[in-house]
């Protein structure tokens, strides 16, 4: 098991070297259909940022593309995602406790124009994704951030876990 462990920094500052605390993996091209997994944990929530995202997909312009979070909230969890223009956001009475992991899998299915989440084994939705329509949104270069969001000095107290990313999309039963 490989974990991210993004905890101990988590000011909001840079640090020595002008940089947040993260991770990024510049993918280049990205497939056009695809599935990013992984697993997100807190062992507490010690600032006042509650909605840690999953993995954040940025074009070489800087420009967030894509994103997956999860808002933890007094009642329930909130899921978001963003590709482009669609936004689809899901809420579950599920609450979301520090020292648990959750894992989540986004999947864009370019071929059947849909857009899947499922979290900890159950879909949680899924929209219509109109290729046509979206594609002058879509950078050619993707950048994945694990983390943090650097534009906003965003830095999650997070561990992140099995991360996969796959250059298909999967089925809703091996997501």
């Amino acid at each position: 098991l490989k974990v991210f462990d993004f905890s101990a920094d988590n000011d909001h500052e840079p640090d020595s070297n002008g940089e947040f605390t993260g991770a990024t993996l510049n993918v280049g091209l990205f497939p056009e259909s695809f599935t990013i997994c992984s697993a997100i944990m807190v062992e507490a929530w010690i600032t006042e940022f509650t909605s840690p995202d999953f993995v954040t997909l940025r074009g070489d312009d800087r420009y967030q593309w894509g994103m997956m979070q999860l808002y933890a909230a007094d009642g329930y969890t909130q899921y978001q995602v963003r590709l482009g223009p669609l936004e689809m956001t899901r809420t579950i009475p599920t609450l979301f406790f520090p020292l648990q992991w959750t894992q989540a899998c986004l999947s864009l299915d370019s071929i059947a124009s849909k857009v899947s989440v499922v979290v900890d084994g159950q879909l949680l939705g899924e929209k219509e994704y109109k290729r046509e329509e979206y594609k002058s949104t879509r950078p050619a270069n993707l950048s994945l951030l694990l983390g943090y969001y650097p534009d906003s000095g965003h830095e999650y107290e997070v561990k992140i876990a099995d991360l996969n990313v796959f250059n298909s999309s999967l089925s809703v039963e091996r997501m």
